[in-house]
């Protein structure tokens, strides 16, 4: 910034040593991955204060970042275990971790990037995920996918499932129910899996209000 040096020439900076960050072996290739995480974070946080800044590319680094993601979680995480092989916090210095630097320069709340089109349920229309991502790959995006929801980022959420074309059921669930709340779909337009969710919780229900119909007429329910 003293320099005057464009967001954009950042941007490109931080993206061409994100490229350039040497992979190595387990344990040490967990770091590299985390440094690659936090450069690409670098690139679009400056990409971003750009003018003229492309949405198609915030997306691209967007994607990227959370490749970097998956992989870290499938590195870290023993096969069926759940348990963490390699600590999740590489340290820079006493006070600050690749995750931690990543979380404060993170763009991925930018209102360019939750626009209303990633609410939609036409963008899950999809049922087969790319073939890219392994089943352990799979499982990881599953696992951080459920985290976004937890802390409510569901337009992260969805990106996320469009970038890889990975259908998941609790997202869908939600634009759901949001479709619904703001009148922009009807039940009886719900989506196949979502109907048979619903049927599936009726059940229950119809069993003990047939319960509910041989009880002595003296009591009520």
């Amino acid at each position: 910034m003293k320099n005057s040096i464009s967001s954009k020439a950042a941007s490109d900076f931080f993206f061409d040593q994100a490229n350039t960050v040497f992979e190595s072996l387990a344990p040490e290739k967990i770091s590299s991955i985390m440094e690659r995480h936090l450069l690409l974070t670098l690139a679009g946080h400056w990409l971003a204060k750009n003018d003229s800044v492309s949405l198609h590319k915030l997306e691209e680094i967007e994607k990227e970042i959370w490749i970097c993601r998956i992989t870290q979680r499938t590195l870290s995480t023993d096969e069926g275990s759940g348990k963490s092989r390699f600590s999740s916090h590489v340290v820079v210095n006493k006070d600050l971790t690749f995750d931690n630097l990543a979380k404060e320069f993170s763009f991925s709340k930018l209102p360019a990037l939750n626009t209303p089109k990633y609410l939609k349920l036409e963008g899950l229309a999809f049922r087969e995920t790319q073939q890219t991502l392994t089943n352990d790959e799979e499982e990881a995006l599953k696992f951080l996918i459920g985290c976004l929801l937890d802390e409510g980022s569901v337009h992260e959420a969805s990106r996320v499932c469009q970038y890889f074309h990975f259908y998941d059921r609790d997202v869908s669930l939600v634009l759901h129910c949001r479709a619904l709340a703001s009148g922009e779909t009807d039940l009886d337009k719900l989506h196949a899996d979502i109907q048979t969710l619903l049927a599936a919780r009726e059940q229950p229900s119809e069993g003990g209000a047939s319960q509910q119909s041989r009880a002595p007429s003296g009591k009520e329910r």
